[in-house]
C-alpha cells in the first residue's frame, strides 16, 4: 500500500484498528467522521494541496462526512464501531502512520460531540453550503494556519496545538519539497546565464 493508493475506508480501519479500547475508548461513525476530516486537513497542509484519500468530504448538519464510510456504519446509530479483523499496520506508510497516528493522539482525545462542536466552529464547513464538498482549498487554508501556529508552539482558539516541529517523516518530506523548488529556481537561473568561454 503506498499513499497514493489509499482510500477513506483505509484510513478508517487505521483509526478503528488504533482505538484504546482497554482505556475506555471508543469510535462511533461521528467520531470518526471527524478523525477523517482532521486526516485529510493536514494532509492537504502539509503535502502542497495532495489530499490523503480521493473521497470528497460533504458538510452535514452534523459536521464534516465522507458519506461512503457513514454509509457504511450508519446501522450502528450511535454505538461504537468494532475494530476490523485482518488488519495490517506495516501496509501504511511510515509517513501516513505518523500522521494518523497524530490525529488520534491530537483529537481523538475529545468525544464525538465535541469534535461536532470543534468543526462547527472551523471555516471549512462554517463556509460549504450544507450538503456540498468541502473543497480542498478551504481545507488547505485552515489547517495551513493550525501547521504555522503549531511551528510557532502556539494553538489557535478553540482547536489543541498541532505537534508540527515532533513530525519527523512530514518535516522530511516538507524539506526535499523546499530543495526541489530550490534546485529547480537554479537550474532555470543556470540556463539562462551565458557561459563564458576563453578565447
Amino acid at each position: 500500500m503506498t499513499a497514493s493508493t489509499l482510500n477513506a475506508r483505509d484510513i478508517a480501519r487505521y483509526f478503528l484498528a488504533n482505538v484504546d479500547e482497554e482505556g475506555g475508548d471508543n469510535i462511533t461513525n461521528l467520531k470518526l467522521q471527524k478523525l477523517l476530516y482532521y486526516a485529510q486537513g493536514f494532509h492537504v497542509a502539509l503535502q502542497s494541496g495532495q489530499p490523503l484519500f480521493p473521497e470528497s468530504i460533504l458538510a452535514w448538519s452534523h459536521g464534516p462526512v465522507v458519506k461512503s464510510i457513514y454509509s457504511e456504519h450508519k446501522h450502528l446509530l450511535w454505538r461504537p464501531i468494532a475494530r476490523p479483523s485482518a488488519y495490517r499496520v506495516d501496509g501504511y506508510p511510515p509517513e501516513v502512520r505518523e500522521l494518523l497516528d497524530t490525529v488520534s493522539s491530537t483529537y481523538g482525545q475529545f468525544t464525538a460531540s465535541k469534535l461536532e462542536a470543534m468543526t462547527h466552529e472551523e471555516p471549512p464547513w462554517q463556509n460549504t453550503p450544507k450538503n456540498k464538498i468541502i473543497s480542498l482549498d478551504l481545507l488547505s487554508s485552515f489547517f495551513s494556519t493550525l501547521v504555522e501556529a503549531g511551528r510557532r508552539n502556539q494553538a489557535v482558539h478553540g482547536e489543541p496545538l498541532w505537534p508540527t516541529n515532533s513530525l519527523r517523516y512530514q518535516r522530511r518530506t516538507e524539506i526535499s519539497n523546499r530543495m526541489a523548488a530550490h534546485r529547480a529556481k537554479l537550474r532555470t537561473l543556470a540556463n539562462k546565464s551565458p557561459i563564458a568561454v576563453d578565447p
